[in-house]
């Protein structure tokens, strides 16, 4: 991200902090789907995992109302 500018690289590191941050609490209330998002997606930072995580936990959810 560097070659786009401090300020995009700021913007980053926030949004991954912020994710972060609900990981830590999606490990908790979920934590095999978090686990495995952690370990399928940690390499593309931690916005993709706790977009993994909150998509994840939303099917499984619509998968057991059916």
């Amino acid at each position: 991200m560097k070659d786009h500018g401090q300020q995009l690289v700021l913007a980053c590191m926030r949004q991954d902090w912020s994710a972060a941050q609900k990981i830590k609490r999606q490990l908790e209330s979920h934590p095999h789907i978090a686990k495995r998002c952690l370990a399928q997606m940690r390499d593309h930072g931690y916005t993709l995992v706790e977009a993994c995580i909150r998509q994840d936990t939303s099917a499984e959810q619509k998968i057991s109302d059916w």
